[in-house]
């Protein structure tokens, strides 16, 4: 009895879940993968946005990368906007200020509101581009980057284009896994897109018209949420222009970051991943979101049932997860061979055991502790 239990369990939460991530392998091997994107003349006005805290030891290299974009000076501009920050970081901007013009420093008022979402808004603002690129002040990235992000909307179709996101290998084994488990994000963000059914995207590496989010950010969902705008605008502009959103599989649209530095910072990251989560009405999104969740979650609780009440099943149990390491390797393995970290995968058996724990844990705490974001704890724009 027990055992046709689990099994109707099994088929009731891993076969969706091998059917979704068939569907998001087929559309990542579908994507076309363009090593070097052209663009026509006239080049678009392009805004590059990055809202930062305290980022004094991170500025530097981003704001060499972004000096150094192959794009023509007078058709760029980068806007760095600060949130309260209490280090030097405004001093490093100012400085970098003088040598480059089209750099410039947004300081927030006395009366401004606080937070990542009100910063990215003052610079929204201020932007006078046609095309918004919108990366993280921990991030670094290639020259052709602007370019490469730019050209999608070549398509006057095209509304938004979503760009590949790597997490920085430091030689440790936690930054190893880290940089794995972001790999099936970034496939689960280009798989989908491909379909015309984006689940994800991430302000480190997005890029929009600035005429259709001015037009949809008034009615922009998730105003609680301390951060989020790209994942409620994505979801908007799938809303109001379907099928306008676009992955750009390009490892030179990629930009790179540094990994979470302790497993407290990581686990905040992804409770406010989770939090904001409750705030989306894309019922796609929303049923992905389940299906993941229930699986991993179908998968942890069989586990320790079966260790500790059910031993007889224990072969079937560990049948189930052998079947679904497989399934999400047919996905992390192409994305991690694009992203030039073929190597990962070794790491990919330990992972595989600790992901449905870590998931469970994640879902329980992201929707009972508040979302944050550089220490704030209620978003006050």
């Amino acid at each position: 009895m027990i055992q046709q239990v689990f099994f109707i369990l099994a088929l009731l939460f891993i076969a969706p879940y091998t059917l979704l991530i068939i569907f998001i392998v087929a559309g990542w091997v579908k994507t076309p993968c363009c090593r070097k994107q052209t663009i026509s003349q006239p080049l678009p006005k392009v805004s590059v946005i990055v809202a930062f805290r305290n980022e004094a030891a991170n500025l530097p290299a981003l704001l060499s990368c972004l000096s150094a974009q192959q794009y023509p000076l007078h058709r760029l501009e980068v806007l760095m906007s600060d949130d309260f920050s209490e280090d030097h970081g405004t001093d490093i901007i100012l400085k970098h200020t003088t040598q480059h013009p089209v750099f410039q420093l947004i300081r927030p008022g006395n009366s401004t509101h606080r937070g990542k979402k009100a910063a990215l808004r003052r610079a929204l603002d201020k932007a006078r581009g046609e095309i918004i690129i919108t990366t993280d002040a921990d991030c670094t990235m290639d020259d052709q980057w602007v370019k490469n992000l730019a050209s999608p909307f070549e398509n006057n179709a095209v509304q938004m284009a979503m760009g590949p996101v790597e997490i920085i290998n430091t030689g440790s084994m936690f930054s190893h896994m880290q940089a794995l488990e972001f790999s099936s994000l970034v496939g689960t963000a280009g798989g989908a897109a491909s379909w015309g059914k984006p689940v994800l995207c991430n302000g480190a590496n997005l890029a929009f018209r600035r005429k259709t989010v001015q037009e949809l950010l008034p009615q922009l969902p998730g105003q609680k949420y301390l951060s989020g705008d790209d994942m409620f605008m994505m979801h908007a502009i799938q809303k109001h222009h379907p099928g306008s959103i676009r992955f750009v599989k390009n490892r030179g649209a990629m930009v790179s970051t540094r990994p979470a530095a302790s497993v407290k910072v990581f686990f905040m990251q992804r409770m406010r991943w989770v939090s904001k989560s409750t705030g989306f009405t894309d019922l796609f999104t929303l049923l992905t979101g389940a299906i993941v969740a229930l699986s991993n979650l179908f998968m942890a609780i069989s586990l320790v049932l079966t260790v500790v009440f059910f031993q007889k099943l224990l072969v079937f149990v560990v049948g189930l997860w052998i079947i679904k390491a497989l399934v999400d390797a047919s996905l992390v393995m192409p994305v991690t061979n694009f992203m030039g970290q073929p190597r990962l995968m070794r790491y990919f058996p330990v992972l595989s055991m600790l992901y449905p724990f870590y998931v469970s844990t994640t879902l329980a705490a992201g929707f009972v502790f508040p979302n944050r974001w550089k220490s704030r704890k209620v978003n006050t724009a």
